[in-house]
């Protein structure tokens, strides 16, 4: 079980930028969404094999993928005449950042 979800993992990582090139908020939204679906279902069917496979391989697919579009630029961290996202070095999320740099 843990090699599928360590393979969907990979699979999602490989394909969440596809997404998030294309819809960032909503995918950013529909990913937290879609695990609580998962983890009601686990909750019901975690008694058969067959179920929790596939239901932790999406959840590999999935939640692993999520970290991705969280670390991406946010346009309010943006520099003013610079042609490129300004990213920081640190382990902080953009968002938390962004919050920080809003005028108050």
């Amino acid at each position: 079980m843990v090699l599928i979800l360590g393979v969907a993992g990979f699979a999602g990582t490989m394909l969440i930028g596809r997404f998030l090139k294309a819809r960032l908020y909503p995918t950013l939204v529909f990913i937290p969404a879609l695990m609580a679906v998962i983890a009601v279902a686990l909750i019901a069917f975690g008694s058969s094999l067959t179920a929790t496979a596939i239901l932790l391989g999406i959840w590999g697919l999935v939640g692993t993928a999520a970290p991705v579009g969280w670390r991406r630029p946010c346009p309010a961290m943006r520099k003013p005449g610079a042609g490129s996202w300004w990213r920081s070095s640190s382990s902080r999320s953009c968002w938390a950042r962004a919050d920080r740099a809003a005028p108050r």
